[in-house]
């Protein structure tokens, strides 16, 4: 009786998904058909204010077991531990839900699953804090609504319940969409990058250059005769440019010695010419090297 009543369900599901009714309903299915028909899940949800007063954002799932006596006696419906919520007529710690439909005395087989589900969204907005299963989230709730959602919204945060995490906004959990590689971010011109300033969102397009004209490539590319002889040349005019200051300061240097006993030798003078060139050169090769990369033959 149970499978047959199941398989009914299953059919009735397939053909007007709970979820076109009701959007608070995401999903609800055995968990695996091939292996059994008594096990299923449900993922429910308050996405907005609108839905809830105090668990707006959250998300759920829902454990639900039949046994051979279904739909005569009611089914064991549980909030998954890994998604636990703070209410009045849950237990915290094993999911058990207090509701009376759940009761075999106030139970009736013209309810089927989809409807205990809709039960349960209703128990989550009104909870009854008269017949609690945590006791110190209904004395909150009678004593102090503000703090009541605070507690609750805190939960939901902690343990990961939201519907949509407040922590995407920030950038340190990201969806499918943000995970693409660098690569993928800004190889497009289209790619766009945001900076706050002043307290305004200032959009700057990224302007990223072909492959062939990336630092890389650059470098790997082989210099031109032309150039590599422009490039010495600039370095010669420079330690030839570097001589004449050394020397033209030294001479200063030498005029400013009234007694005459400081006197720059031609020799002197040969000397500081000499080392320049001689560094100039060594740069010079020091360059050729770099700028002319060695192809293997």
């Amino acid at each position: 009786m149970a499978e047959k009543r199941l398989l009914t369900e299953i059919k009735k599901l397939a053909k007007s998904p709970p979820q076109n009714a009701n959007h608070q309903i995401l999903s609800l299915a055995p968990i695996d058909m091939e292996s059994s028909l008594h096990h299923w899940k449900a993922v429910i949800a308050k996405p907005t204010r609108e839905d809830s007063h105090y668990y707006y954002n959250g998300k759920w799932t829902l454990d639900i077991t039949t046994d051979s006596t279904y739909p005569l006696q009611p089914p064991t419906i549980r909030f998954n531990k890994d998604t636990p919520i703070n209410h009045p007529n849950v237990n915290f710690t094993t999911g058990e839900i207090c509701l009376d439909i759940l009761k075999s005395d106030s139970w009736s087989p013209a309810w089927d699953l989809e409807h205990l589900v809709e039960a349960i969204l209703m128990l989550v907005d009104d909870p009854e804090p008269d017949s609690p299963l945590n006791v110190d989230s209904a004395n909150l709730f009678r004593l102090d609504k503000a703090a009541f959602e605070s507690m609750v919204q805190y939960t939901m945060w902690k343990h990961g319940t939201l519907f949509s995490s407040q922590k995407d906004s920030q950038g340190t959990k990201a969806g499918n969409e943000d995970k693409k590689g660098d690569s993928e971010k800004f190889d497009s011109p289209e790619s766009t990058g945001e900076e706050e300033s002043s307290g305004k969102i200032v959009t700057q397009r990224l302007e990223v250059k072909s492959p062939e004209t990336t630092f890389t490539s650059a470098l790997s590319s082989p210099v031109s005769d032309v150039d590599h002889l422009k490039n010495l040349e600039s370095i010669r005019r420079v330690g030839k440019e570097v001589t004449k200051s050394l020397l033209e300061k030294a001479k200063e240097v030498e005029s400013k010695h009234e007694n005459g006993d400081f006197k720059l030798s031609d020799a002197v003078q040969n000397q500081v010419s000499n080392n320049v060139a001689k560094q100039v050169e060594e740069i010079c090769q020091s360059s050729a090297s770099c700028l002319r990369p060695q192809y293997a033959s």
